[in-house]
């Protein structure tokens, strides 16, 4: 499990650094990038969650959301599970920075 992380950390970046975000609303609509690649490993107090490019460290209190992300192919931001609305925002926007989701248009 941990080298499967390690490996998929080490994959090219899909988008790059500074890519400017798209402005997102709880109804703005979203869904895995064509090439969306994730793997979770649970350590504790935070999940690791890497994709090709590198590795975010989120807290564990959002793993349910994490899990809803990283299963759903599409879904609305306010349909993200067990997180305030800002922070279900917050956590897309560094998934869509790294390239894992993109909006569904």
């Amino acid at each position: 499990n941990k080298r499967a992380n390690r490996e998929v950390g080490k994959l090219e970046r899909l988008v790059p650094a500074g890519t400017p975000l798209p402005k997102l609303t709880p109804d703005t609509r979203i869904r895995h990038a064509t090439l969306a690649m994730v793997h979770l490993f649970d350590a504790g107090p935070v999940i690791d969650l890497a994709l090709p490019g590198g590795h975010l460290s989120i807290h564990a209190g959002a793993a349910r959301a994490l899990a809803f992300v990283t299963e759903t192919p599409s879904f609305d931001v306010r349909n993200t599970p067990g997180l305030a609305p800002d922070v279900s925002i917050a956590l897309i926007e560094r998934l869509i920075a790294a390239g894992f989701l993109e909006l569904d248009r």
